[in-house]
């Protein structure tokens, strides 16, 4: 990250698309110097800890010299020379390297496209023909990206040879198109004579590219509401809500310390970076032909809402399927896919699995499989949604973890995957940074959760309310319930019997009580309660009980010992320990987690 203190500019220059600001110190570093230098290394073959190998070519960087005394350090003032072109190779376990003991080298260009170094610096045939040998046994690298020298960007070798340079000028702001492409501070005025013929052999991305190529820029097409606008927050929801999917995300990286991230002392001064990966969360959603449409679209809804108000840094959303094709979903919609899930690289900040009837063939798909696992090492935190936990324990991410998932399909999921402790009562579980949801319109609440994490309780409240939906739903609250039940029980003695203990909560509902209504023996109505619902009287009492407690607690503002005794716990008390015992929460709090419904 660039330390602009003490800088000042100077007129900007403009030649066609490309202008040029300068940046002038008043005050020159002197104990803090940088030099140009061409190195003849060949290229290597580096070796990274998990066995894998890729080629690098380094031909040229800038090497730091400082002083710990605060004394002038040694001016070199080197010019670029022309990399050779010709070289042997050679393997080496460890790319950094310092010059000695008060000298730094860095790169010209960032680590991410190291290994394309040869491609832009005429590097040498060798390297290409490793390159190409490590993509086809073992794929593309899985961090390609975009980027184009500054030879490639129309105007900018003119503008840097008509260029004036100032007295006293350390640094430059370089503006493509009304873009900025690039900053660049020196410590001292002949640092910068050494820096400024490189910028043409620097590396720029491919907005910059595209606005060069077309320039002038084509017109911004989105219509803001000026109504609508009061505050810039107001003006972000208009610009996001635009067909043009604009996307403004303002904040620095996820986990960045305010001022970069320290990565190196010289002497008395500090190396930072900020890193531009993460300035949005990315958030990718895995999808497969008869996924379930609404699995995905509960996530990304919430998500692009959260954006509309103010999520910082926003959320970058994509669904990406197996060889990036269109997902006929399970209802027979088609889903356009933004990119293939094989090609798609990290860091990521979440990846989240859909679930939906296509499961079983997506689980037992290699492809999925591997490149799930791949991305979740990438990533900040993994979820899945309904049956996606079935491709998240093919994939080994669910082993020894506790996972939920639809309650239909729980028993399969654990009978199959035995390394899963598979609990089918939550609406969602986090194991760690692994999340598993319940069915279907769970990942409302799984995805509410993450908003809340991420941005707080007002940003998730807000979201909710835009959705007109609770803030979120504790996770360990029981998929199923009374209410929502699904079909009666097949038996009609059962039947009659469930219907008398939901029609009377507040009353004895005893065993005793209950075979004694329906006509039977205690030992009888039990082994047809066990028979038909899983469960004792006794226990199906009690549960009943307990979610009917839960719906008034939500429902209405009744004190604590009415709700128990309309439920027939007699007291709070009571209520509380089998509240807590069903829901692991105690009532007072679950009343509070639903008081933004």
């Amino acid at each position: 990250m660039i330390d602009l203190t003490g800088l000042e500019t100077r007129p900007a220059q403009t030649w066609g698309a490309v202008r040029l600001v300068p940046l002038v110190r008043r005050e020159p570093v002197e104990d803090l110097r940088l030099h140009a230098k061409v190195y003849g290394d060949e290229a290597s073959a580096v070796f990274l800890p998990d066995s894998a190998v890729y080629t690098a070519y380094v031909p040229h960087a800038f090497v730091a010299s400082w002083t710990d005394d605060g004394t002038p350090a040694a001016a070199y003032g080197t010019q670029l020379g022309q990399p050779l072109r010709h070289m042997g190779v050679r393997f080496r376990r460890r790319m950094a390297r310092s010059a000695d003991k008060n000298r730094l080298r860095f790169l010209p260009l960032h680590l991410a496209l190291e290994g394309f170094l040869a491609l832009h610096f005429g590097g040498p045939v060798i390297a290409w023909e490793e390159w190409s040998r490590q993509a086809v046994a073992h794929g593309l690298s899985p961090r390609a990206e975009d980027a184009y020298t500054g030879a490639e960007v129309h105007g900018l070798d003119d503008a840097l040879k008509v260029f004036e340079i100032y007295p006293g000028q350390c640094g430059l702001l370089l503006y493509v198109a009304d873009a900025l492409a690039g900053a660049f501070v020196v410590p001292h005025p002949e640092d910068y004579r050494a820096l400024h013929p490189t910028l043409i052999r620097d590396l720029y991305g491919e907005l910059i590219y595209d606005y060069a190529m077309f320039h002038p820029v084509r017109d911004f097409p989105a219509v803001i509401d000026e109504t609508g606008v009061s505050s810039l927050a107001g003006l972000r929801a208009q610009a996001v809500r635009q067909v043009v999917m604009v996307r403004l995300c303002p904040g620095r990286p996820r986990g960045a310390r305010k001022g970069g991230e320290e990565v190196r002392k010289l002497g008395f001064f500090v190396f930072r970076t900020y890193s531009r990966s993460m300035e949005v969360r990315r958030f990718v959603i895995v999808a497969y032909d008869a996924a379930e449409l609404l699995d995905i679209a509960c996530v990304t809804s919430t998500l692009v809402i959260a954006n509309w108000h103010g999520a910082k840094p926003c959320y970058d959303l994509s669904v990406v399927a197996p060889g990036g094709h269109a997902v006929t979903c399970g209802t027979g919609l088609t889903l356009q896919s933004q990119q293939a899930l094989e090609r798609t690289t990290g860091p990521l900040d979440t990846l989240l699995v859909s679930g939906g009837i296509g499961h079983e063939d997506a689980a037992a798909n290699p492809l999925v499989t591997s490149h799930v696992r791949r991305l979740a090492r990438e990533s900040r935190r993994v979820a899945s949604v309904c049956t996606g936990a079935y491709i998240l324990a093919a994939a080994g991410l669910l082993d020894g973890r506790r996972a939920t998932t639809h309650w239909e399909q729980a028993h399969t999921l654990a009978s199959r995957f035995p390394k899963v402790s598979v609990d089918p009562d939550p609406i969602f579980i986090r194991d760690g940074n692994v999340s598993t949801s319940a069915g279907v319109t769970a990942a409302l609440d799984l995805t509410l959760a993450f908003v809340e994490e991420d941005n707080g309780t007002e940003v998730a409240r807000a979201v909710a309310r835009n959705m007109v939906t609770y803030l979120q739903r504790p996770g360990n609250q029981a998929q199923m319930s009374m209410f929502v039940s699904g079909p009666s029980p097949a038996d009609g003695l059962v039947k009659r019997t469930v219907e008398h203990i939901t029609a009377h909560l507040s009353a004895d509902l005893g065993t005793a009580v209950l075979a004694a209504e329906a006509g039977v023996s205690e030992r009888h109505l039990t082994r047809l309660f066990l028979k038909h619902l899983g469960l004792t009287p006794g226990r199906f009492v009690r549960q009943a009980r307990t979610e009917a407690a839960a719906h008034l607690l939500a429902s209405t503002s009744l004190p604590m010992a009415s709700v128990a005794v309309r439920c027939g716990f007699g007291t709070a008390e009571t209520l509380r320990q089998a509240f807590t015992d069903r829901y692991g929460i105690p009532p007072s709090r679950y009343r509070l987690t639903q008081a933004a419904r």
